[in-house]
């Protein structure tokens, strides 16, 4: 038989935070106190804020964003590799070839803020505090679409690298959704 063990971590878990008043408690240190996954905590967490229980703040303590874009290969954390492929995004940059109205008033409508790079360059929230910013050039009779993202220094703070690279692409699907739709 499988015995429920939520009940007396969240318990420890609400211990800990009465225990140090004087300090965030993250779920790092809960998770090392309590020896399970911290994302176990972060998810009894949030049934704990539902509940009334706790307050929560998404993020590390005292993180900030860098307020510099770059692309997501320089990221504190990642490393960077030589690839074949080229252009990461060439198979969604033929979307937008030849829509660059279209796909500047998609960022708009996603509260994108136009930027100065490219035939078409957005700044749009992704959430309320992070920020990523779109380049794209158009085709000619000389090259292929070529479209970017980038993010800020400091994302990897907020996320994983692996949470940044699926906003990227729902980020890409929304746009291309949008520009379909002028059609």
């Amino acid at each position: 038989m499988r015995i429920n063990t939520r009940f007396p971590v969240a318990v420890h878990m609400l211990a800990l935070i009465e225990l140090n008043k004087t300090q965030p408690s993250t779920s790092e240190l809960m998770a090392l106190s309590v020896g399970t996954n911290p994302v176990v905590i972060r998810q009894l967490m949030s049934s704990l804020k539902r509940a009334g229980l706790i307050e929560t703040q998404n993020g590390v303590p005292g993180c900030h964003l860098a307020g510099r874009f770059v692309p997501a290969g320089d990221l504190p954390g990642t490393t960077k590799s030589a690839s074949a492929a080229g252009n990461l995004f060439s198979r969604q940059s033929g979307i937008f070839a030849g829509r660059c109205e279209a796909l500047r008033e998609a960022c708009r409508k996603l509260g994108g803020i136009p930027g100065t790079v490219g035939d078409v360059s957005s700044i749009i929230p992704v959430f309320d505090f992070l920020p990523a910013m779109l380049q794209f050039w158009d085709a000619d009779e000389e090259f292929d679409a070529v479209l970017k993202f980038m993010w800020d220094y400091n994302t990897t703070d907020f996320m994983h690298f692996e949470t940044m690279a699926f906003a990227t692409m729902h980020l890409i699907d929304r746009l291309k959704e949008i520009v379909e739709g002028f059609e």
